[in-house]
């Protein structure tokens, strides 16, 4: 009976650690302005353009959250954990080589990685899935 009411209060202790432990948690993404849990909006249409600085060769690309609701927002926000922030592909420290067209630093590879075998880029994921636009024409709309 002793042993029993024990490992009911180390549960109790443990439980209420672990809620205090994820309300500091939120408390500091909230403090980074960028909750993303329940309430939050997400755009049902983000339009992806070109970092500034970068002549745009060619349309931006809108990109519909709604068509890939089944997908974890952190598969292509993979650094969302690390940073606590939703952060663009552009952002420093991610994708943000403009020059290069290979690699994990560039820009051009995050959404088109057209030169290495992954389903990391846009290109790759939707062919690797079979579904979504793989030609340029499909996400670059004329303007």
């Amino acid at each position: 009976m002793k042993g029993k009411v024990i490992d009911s209060i180390l549960i109790f202790l443990m439980v209420t650690m672990f809620s205090m432990v994820a309300m500091v948690f939120r408390f500091q993404i909230a403090e980074a302005g960028q909750v993303q849990g329940a309430g939050t909006k997400i755009p049902r249409e983000a339009l992806m353009t070109v970092p500034p600085g970068v002549k745009n060769r060619k349309a931006p690309v809108p990109f519909p959250h709604a068509k890939h609701k089944e997908m974890d927002c952190t598969f292509c926000h993979h650094n969302a954990y690390e940073t606590l922030l939703m952060s663009k592909c552009s952002a420093e420290g991610c994708h943000s080589n403009t020059k290069q067209r290979e690699g994990v630093e560039s820009y051009f590879a995050a959404f088109h990685n057209i030169f290495e075998k992954s389903d990391r880029s846009c290109v790759d994921c939707h062919k690797t899935r079979g579904k979504g636009p793989t030609v340029c024409k499909d996400c670059h709309k004329l303007r």
